[in-house]
């Protein structure tokens, strides 16, 4: 089909406003917040529901265009940029709520919806929409599923994947899939939280079932000075460390907040080298005792002033001084280049010490507002884009930072996603087999790269050359592999026999035999449960197997191969826990008890509970997705779980997602393995978010006449 053909086409299924293909009109579609023009585009459309989406894809399919979701446009990492034209799909006359369910607390939504009038208008039903990004009186929540966005807020209530319940997603070919059904305990993997954070490559988001949160009794507003912004860093740490989880803890330098006076009058006190916006909200009993504490931490570190926000108007505009922050650095400087990028909160301080270093060894400004509560950093370095020496040092400063932040334990970006612009920086944290694991999802969503093509992946991986390299590796023939070792020697025992790993290493060569064998392999994580049966249930379902018609029927038997039972019950140690990072990795054969033994030392919890705590483990809580009765508080797994190390059938290992609580570096991969019963890898450590135990607790029994 050619391009007038095309038009014409979309003409016939669109109003005539809907469809721009006017050079000059298609100018704001070539960009995003940047403002970089990237090259050509052939039309952009702005359908008005899934079933005008799913005409355009396959009108841009016949034509062999590729297809680029965009929202509002406010994207700062050039998700949304056509970089190899075709047709742009904005979402402006999607803005619907299409149903409020508030005995269920849920809502079904259209993607352009902007975040905030979503939330606003939630309001007089006493409840709100809980991820807030700084730009969220612009941002659409199709955008903020495509960049798992996060905000302020989500320090204690979480990122946009943790309120989303289901998408509905145009497909690469033009059918509409729903990823789930609206209910937190979908069957299957969870394709809901692998598709947020995938950047427009999976699918085009329709619509969307999302959470509604509770509005809280009360809150609290007060904004705390201080000298420098290294010892603003250091009160967010003693404050975490104590205990107590605000709602947001967010800090500005000077810079910043000589730049919002400027541009907004906000009357920010500039005299200060930096600011913390404390905010707590919660049940009006409490919370100013809640308050004098973190207020008195600020003292003892030496809070130049502490200020509260008096009324809702003072809270309002001291928070929109914070999130005008990015559309006020024009009054100070011509461009600035921002880092997004996240550390364990505790390495704050020595990332700030990094970029004063920075700034001074490269001459150039840098200012700051962040995310502290989550250790999101954004470094601001401002330049004038017309000095190619300036451009090429702010650039060279950006990549300084990223570096220094994987140096520290964190990760490329904590929210505003990978795009074009930090996608050659993935492969600095990902190995080649990682990058392959995620270009074979990339694979089943995406086979002709039609989906917002040249995004995410480095340059020079391309993902579908990557995923037939994954197909390639973990390849079989009729349940056996095409070359290999099929004596079963190995330093592991007879694959017919219980195998206990040692270490992370005999779990891999154990794989690895079995694997050169064609066996069935059943993983465990306990040794009783290993030596009762190879497989009892789905959580223990072995590679290369058909399930059975009956739960407790054995599986039917594959001829010519061996089966084997692992066990990683020795698995139990611990590999990393800082308690002022709020965050734990530790091997998946630890066992909940002895893990909330360890937190409960430092005054931290697991909100997760197992039926029998003292024999069952992280991994299989984790494996088979397991919750308790504290989920209404505060989630399932799928929302405690950081970071994985799997080991793929060939006995390849892969690490996914980190220490830090805010990661949208690469794929979610971590959620499709939450929950997936080892059938895609043999899940070996866990990295997991912990909370302060409550200070206080109480328990109602209420007894009723009947179940109505």
């Amino acid at each position: 089909m050619e391009k007038p053909e095309l038009i014409a086409a979309l003409r016939a299924i669109l109003p005539p406003e809907a469809v721009i293909d006017d050079p000059d009109a298609l100018q704001p579609y070539r960009t995003d917040w940047i403002g970089v023009d990237v090259g050509d585009l052939d039309v952009a459309v702005l359908p008005a529901d899934g079933e005008e989406v799913v005409e355009v894809v396959r009108l841009a399919l016949a034509a062999g265009l590729p297809l680029v979701a965009r929202g509002a446009g406010t994207g700062l990492a050039g998700g949304a940029r056509p970089k190899r034209g075709g047709v742009v799909v904005g979402t402006a006359r999607m803005q619907q709520v299409e149903g409020v369910d508030v005995a269920n607390r849920r809502a079904l939504v259209q993607p352009g919806l902007i975040n905030y009038e979503f939330s606003e208008g939630l309001k007089p039903l006493g409840y709100f929409f809980a991820p807030d990004p700084a730009s969220w009186k612009m941002c659409t929540l199709g955008g903020n599923f495509a960049n798992n966005s996060g905000g302020p807020r989500c320090m204690k209530y979480g990122v946009t994947t943790n309120h989303v319940l289901a998408l509905e997603l145009a497909m690469h070919d033009g059918r509409l899939l729903w990823t789930g059904d609206g209910i937190q305990d979908s069957a299957g993997y969870d394709l809901t939280g692998l598709v947020i954070g995938s950047e427009g490559t999976f699918g085009l988001i329709t619509r969307a079932m999302v959470k509604l949160t509770r509005l809280p009794e009360a809150n609290r507003v007060v904004l705390a000075l201080f000298h420098d912004i290294v010892t603003a860093c250091e009160v967010v740490s003693a404050v975490l460390a104590a205990g107590l989880l605000p709602t947001a803890l967010e800090v500005m330098d000077g810079t910043t907040m000589l730049a919002v006076n400027r541009a907004q009058n906000a009357g920010l006190p500039e005299e200060a080298g930096a600011a913390l916006i404390i905010e707590v909200d919660g049940v009006e009993e409490g919370l100013d005792d809640m308050l004098a504490e973190i207020t008195g931490i600020c003292r003892q570190h030496g809070a130049i002033r502490l200020q509260a926000a008096a009324s809702a108007e003072e809270q309002e505009r001291l928070w929109s001084a914070r999130r005008s922050a990015f559309a006020s650095f024009h009054t100070i400087a011509p461009a600035y280049h921002l880092v997004d990028t996240v550390v364990p909160r505790t390495r704050l301080p020595a990332m700030m010490a990094h970029v004063k270093r920075l700034s001074a060894e490269y001459g150039l400004p840098i200012a700051n507002v962040f995310h502290a509560g989550d250790g999101n950093l954004h470094p601001l370095v401002l330049y004038d884009p017309a000095d190619a020496e300036q451009t090429h040092k702010a650039h060279a400063i950006t990549a300084e930072v990223l570096k220094l932040s994987i140096a520290e334990g964190g990760t490329v970006s904590g929210e505003h996603g990978i795009g074009v612009e930090k996608q050659d920086y993935l492969a600095t944290i990902f190995t080649e087999a990682e990058l392959q694991a995620q270009a074979a999802v990339y694979a089943i969503f995406n086979p002709n790269d039609s989906l917002n093509p040249a995004k995410v992946f480095p340059k020079g991986h391309a993902p579908l050359a990557l995923a037939a390299a994954h197909r390639a590796r973990l390849a079989h023939a009729d349940g056996r592999p095409e070359t290999g070792d099929r004596s079963l020697q190995s330093p592991i025992s007879n694959l017919q026999s219980l195998i206990v790993p040692q270490s992370l290493d005999e779990l891999s060569e154990a794989l690895r035999a079995a694997h050169a064998a064609g066996a069935i392999v059943t993983t465990s994580y306990s040794t009783d449960q290993a030596q009762s049966s190879i497989v009892k249930s789905a959580s223990r379902r072995p590679y290369g197997q058909r399930q059975s018609a009956s739960p407790e029927a054995p599986p039917e038997p594959v001829e010519g191969l061996v089966e084997g039972s692992i066990s990683l019950a020795a698995l139990n140690r611990v590999l990393h826990y800082n308690p002022d990072d709020l965050t734990i990795s530790v091997e998946a054969g630890m066992t909940l008890a002895a893990l909330q033994a360890l937190l409960a030392r430092h005054g931290q919890m697991l909100p997760l509970d197992g039926p029998l705590p003292e024999t069952t483990t992280i991994g299989e809580v984790v494996a088979n997705g397991w919750d308790g009765p504290r989920r209404l508080g505060y989630g399932l797994p799928r929302d405690m779980v950081l970071g994985l190390t799997v080991v793929q059938v060939d006995s390849t290992v892969l690490r996914f997602g980190g220490q830090v609580v805010k990661n949208v570096s690469g794929y979610d991969m971590v959620k499709l393995f939450v929950g997936s019963r080892n059938t895609l890898g043999v899940i070996a450590a866990v990295s997991l978010r912990v909370y302060p135990q409550p200070q206080t607790e109480a328990t109602l029994l209420a007894q009723f006449p009947s179940r109505a």
